[in-house]
């Protein structure tokens, strides 16, 4: 049993520690010292790993036993976070290497309570994908017929690299976020400041990104804002419910708080990209109407199944990676599975943001905010209607127009208008 333990112990990489049950009362608590030693040797463990413990435990007994694995478990996390750190000293790292070890640190620093250290070395990772994806989005896109003009190889993986990358990145930067919020919820500047590196990093797509894959970097974009927004609404005193009877009650934000700082900017926002994951949805729909044959129709479909790293698919029958092209047209197909119920998605988000706007500027007495929800009830009203409930658009479009129309823009743009 001594020997499986440590093989088991071993094969995972744990650290092994062993408490015998004394059941015996004129015994009780009491191992031989030789005995002792013959245990730690065979299972190579240090003298704190032997412990004893009679039955019932006691609460000292249970407090020791906590207390051990506390400190085995900070030993271990704090072994594997530097082993991962020093894999992170790469003068060159084009390709982003760095991030998975960079990550892993992070991940065994927070393991071990050590959250500021996390949450540095989640940065690093992060960085390390910008970096490698600005290289990337200023390569030029490969002509067409690069097959006829040099021997170098056609990248067929290409944007699947590029996805996993970009969901990598996505869990790098909310990891940083939510331990920054965490350290110090009410002052959100670290956190804020670092999603919005992470956004102006990703939010173009590459020139060389295909048409078909669009929708689907909008809809990621789309998910980094919404994740930031709920995040952000979780932590921050003003992004508490408005029902002083909930977990977390509101709290108005200071005077002079940046809108940024704000969850209804970020939901906005999301907002603002799923109309753009539906407009290039649209768009990729009907180019590939246009552009089937029939031979590309006949084509014998093939089973996909997710593959070993995320973001990436194989075949399903022989679990051998398959290339950009079928991949695209694995993702455009589901896509236009979704494409009906975008217009609900994106009311959901602007009803969200709308909704914490509205607590968190209700304590701002000036009118600059009109023009705001204005903005927000005629976008709505495009959603609403797309959606299908044309009466509840019509009295959001009124909403919006009332506002412009206390400004005299109906007197200023008539007469234009009907000449």
């Amino acid at each position: 049993a001594l020997d499986a333990a440590r093989a088991a112990a071993e094969a995972a990489d744990c650290k092994l520690a062993v408490v015998v049950v004394d059941e015996a009362a004129e015994t009780r608590g009491v191992i031989p010292d030789d005995r002792c030693d013959a245990v730690r040797r065979r299972l190579k463990i240090d003298p704190r790993a032997l412990m004893t413990m009679s039955l019932p435990p006691t609460p000292d007994a249970v407090k020791a036993l906590a207390s051990l694995c506390k400190a085995l478990c900070a030993e271990h996390y704090a072994k594997e976070a530097s082993l991962r750190a020093s894999r992170t000293h790469v003068e060159d790292d084009a390709l982003g290497s760095v991030a998975n070890p960079a990550f892993k640190a992070g991940a065994f620093s927070e393991f071990r309570g050590d959250w500021a250290g996390a949450a540095r070395w989640y940065a690093r990772a992060h960085q390390a994908l910008v970096a490698a994806h600005g290289d990337e989005r200023r390569a030029p896109k490969p002509p067409a017929n690069e097959s006829n003009q040099s021997n170098a190889p056609i990248d067929a993986f290409r944007v699947q690299r590029r996805r996993a990358a970009l969901l990598a990145a996505a869990n790098a930067s909310y990891k940083t976020c939510a331990l920054s919020l965490m350290l110090d919820p009410d002052a959100p500047r670290d956190a804020v400041a670092h999603f919005q590196a992470h956004a102006a990093a990703f939010k173009k797509p590459p020139t060389w990104l295909p048409r078909e894959y669009l929708p689907e970097h909008h809809a990621w974009l789309a998910s980094q804002y919404a994740a930031f927004g709920r995040l952000l609404a979780s932590r921050v005193a003003w992004g508490g419910d408005a029902d002083p009877a909930s977990g977390r009650p509101f709290a108005p934000p200071p005077a002079g708080t940046p809108r940024t700082y704000l969850p209804g900017f970020y939901f906005h926002a999301a907002a603002n990209a799923a109309e753009a994951r539906r407009r290039s949805l649209e768009a990729a729909m009907d180019a590939s109407e246009a552009t089937t044959s029939a031979s590309a129709a006949a084509t014998a479909a093939v089973v996909l199944r997710p593959g070993p790293r995320e973001g990436t698919l194989v075949n399903a029958a022989t679990g051998a990676p398959v290339p950009d092209a079928a991949f695209l047209r694995h993702t455009l197909s589901n896509a236009k599975e979704t494409f009906a119920a975008l217009p609900a998605a994106r009311v959901r988000l602007l009803a969200e943001a709308r909704e914490h706007y509205k607590r968190a500027l209700a304590f701002d007495e000036t009118p600059k905010h009109a023009r705001l929800f204005a903005s927000l009830a005629s976008q709505l009203a495009s959603a609403t209607l797309a959606a299908g409930d044309v009466a509840a658009a019509e009295r959001l479009f009124e909403a919006a127009a009332a506002v412009y129309r206390r400004e005299g823009w109906d007197d200023l743009l008539g007469v234009p208008l009907m000449a």
